[in-house]
């Protein structure tokens, strides 16, 4: 894969910056079907989650004749009630596919991740066009261009753009909430205008949901939905390299300048981040205060350390002058 801004977001509307110069859906209709997408993203959150516990549980059993029964796994997952819904949607797909949920409770569990992202998916139908955003990964908002290329309308192969696009928008919205601390993530991420407001609506689908998310839950979570969709999509064979590659060859073939909205990359010689030049900007003001900082504790440590030698020296001195007097009055000596 090329080395080029990967994080893409897909939405059923445009948006457009108001007088703030915040994004925005331009039309009521817009807003209400930004409404929508949140609760609908918040609610494959969730499931992923859930999800994702019954992995843990699952594979911390190592024993190929281990029978499970929905009921002791519930017990297992020790999830907060917010998830007492969800638990009781395993139980009822379980009971319709016992002998595969007994062998291995994840088909059930990719089949509850299947059907959020049919209802995601439902979105695009709806608006019967989409458009794919890059996404400012210091800001995590999508990026919008006055007179660029980006976002991308699209209105054919909406389904095969939804399918690819899918792990990379979710990274993105784990991202947001990550960084946020909750669900204003979120909203900053599909509706910056209405950030830090959070639409009543989410509440129910948000409820339970943990945001204090580390590297490896996020991963794990991203190939679950991966895995999932690739079931769904009847492409199992494909890999999450085949997603990037297939986003790089359209961004390749559509952006025909290799502008990609002009974010840059920033990179530490370890990870790296694309960005605007304001990103650029305040990375490198960082980045200095932190040399700044950096160059006061070397420099107070040095102090420290002459400050250090200075007592020590004060205290030879003394020890000094005392064998001096001892000596010239023939005095006795102790121990010191």
């Amino acid at each position: 894969v090329a080395d080029i801004p990967l994080s893409a977001l897909l939405l059923p509307y445009k948006l457009a910056r108001n007088k703030s110069g915040k994004l925005t859906p331009a039309t009521k209709k817009d807003v209400e079907r930004a409404e929508r997408m949140g609760m609908r993203l918040l609610s494959l959150c969730k499931v992923c989650s859930f999800v994702r516990r019954m992995e843990e549980i699952v594979s911390e059993v190592a024993n190929e004749y281990k029978k499970w029964h929905s009921a002791d796994l519930v017990a297992a997952l020790a999830l907060p009630p917010e998830y007492k819904e969800m638990e009781g949607e395993m139980a009822t797909m379980a009971a319709r596919e016992v002998e595969f949920f007994r062998d291995d409770p994840l088909i059930v569990g990719k089949k509850m991740i299947q059907v959020r992202i049919r209802e995601l998916a439902k979105a695009f139908e709806e608006s019967s066009v989409a458009y794919l955003y890059l996404v400012d990964e210091l800001h995590l908002i999508p990026v919008v261009e006055s007179h660029g290329v980006y976002p991308f309308e699209i209105r054919d192969r909406m389904s095969q753009i939804f399918e690819h696009s899918l792990p990379q928008m979710y990274a993105c919205v784990l991202a947001s909430r990550r960084v946020a601390g909750g669900t204003e993530g979120l909203v900053n991420l599909i509706f910056e205008a209405a950030y830090p407001h959070v639409p009543p609506s989410w509440a129910s689908a948000a409820s339970g949901l943990d945001h204090s998310l580390e590297k490896n839950v996020m991963s794990a979570e991203v190939k679950l939905l991966r895995a999932a969709g690739a079931e769904l999509f009847e492409s199992k064979g494909s890999t999450g390299l085949d997603d990037l590659r297939f986003l790089q060859t359209y961004l390749e073939l559509s952006d025909k300048k290799k502008a990609y909205a002009d974010l840059k990359r920033v990179t530490n010689g370890e990870a790296a981040i694309w960005t605007t030049d304001i990103g650029v900007e305040k990375i490198e003001k960082l980045a200095e205060a932190n040399r700044f900082d950096a160059h006061c504790k070397i420099e107070n440590k040095k102090l420290q350390t002459f400050k250090e030698q200075e007592e020590k020296i004060k205290e030879l001195e003394q020890k000094v002058e005392n064998l001096e007097f001892r000596l010239k009055h023939n005095l006795a000596f102790s121990a010191e």
